[in-house]
């Protein structure tokens, strides 16, 4: 028992002198890095499996983006890439479309574009969403949020990873740290979708509604966004927040403004 309890203090011990060390190590690249960690027993798992749940396969279906006509004003656009499908966008753009009264809607899946190293470039995928739908990415009126379950990160910033980049009216988002399973913890697909959720809603109400980034750190619309446990603090209470305001008339999408 003096064994099981000396080797729990070492490991809490351990933890501890591990957050520090990777908050200083933040300091020191400008970027918090990957922590809390994903647990499993005493174990702490530290490395990013690039080969977990990114499949970059072509969609299941062909798609032709001139054959998806723009209607309406003010329209936006969930885009899988490849085989995302968790969680379901169909779903969320149902949510979100009746709660903020407004034209939501999911696109034909694209294809991922090649990549050089172990990470897409967002600015890569920023192209070929525009590529792929040159009609919706050329209208003033409409938001454009492509998704990928794979990792990504940016160019013009000294990250190691990117959960998101905005180009105009234009987003796309990685999903592939928000899943615990490819740091080699169980799957917890509820901890995944309130991840996602959360990020497609800060997306789409900067992009769509121009809401300003805040200061309160449980909001999806908080200026500093680092890491899981940034997005773990986060609320979806914005969502309701913002349902009520969209209703009332006090926020309108940008191009009424």
């Amino acid at each position: 028992m003096m064994e099981d309890e000396t080797t729990t203090l070492r490991v809490a011990i351990g933890v501890v002198l591990g957050a520090a060390a990777v908050a200083a190590m933040s300091l020191l690249v400008g970027r918090p890095l990957d922590w809390p960690l994903p647990v499993r027993g005493h174990v702490a798992i530290r490395q990013f499996d690039d080969a977990g749940t990114c499949r970059p396969t072509a969609p299941r279906a062909k798609s032709n983006a001139r054959e998806v006509a723009v209607t309406g004003v003010g329209k936006v656009y969930f885009v899988p890439f490849g085989d995302f499908t968790s969680p379901s966008l169909e779903r969320v753009a149902r949510e979100y479309g009746r709660k903020l009264d407004t034209d939501v809607s999911v696109l034909p899946a694209i294809s991922l574009p090649r990549r050089s190293g172990k990470q897409y470039l967002a600015d890569d995928l920023i192209a070929s969403l525009q590529r792929s739908y040159p009609q919706q990415s050329s209208d003033p009126a409409s938001v454009l949020i492509a998704i990928t379950n794979c990792d990504m990160n940016r160019q013009d910033q000294a990250w190691r990873y990117s959960y998101a980049k905005r180009a105009g009216r234009l987003a796309v988002i990685s999903s592939a740290r928000m899943d615990v399973s490819n740091f080699g913890a169980d799957s917890d697909q509820d901890l995944l979708d309130a991840r996602v959720r959360k990020i497609l809603l800060r997306q789409l109400g900067i992009l769509y509604f121009g809401i300003p980034q805040r200061d309160d750190p449980r909001s999806v619309f908080h200026g500093v966004l680092n890491g899981p446990g940034d997005l773990d603090r986060m609320s979806l209470d914005d969502l309701d927040t913002l349902s009520r305001q969209a209703r009332q008339g006090e926020v309108r999408p940008i191009d009424q403004q």
